[in-house]
């Protein structure tokens, strides 16, 4: 998914 989401949670562009 490509959005702007919190690295605490997985699924973010920039975690994982």
């Amino acid at each position: 998914m490509l959005t702007h989401k919190p690295r605490l949670d997985p699924g973010g562009d920039s975690c994982g």
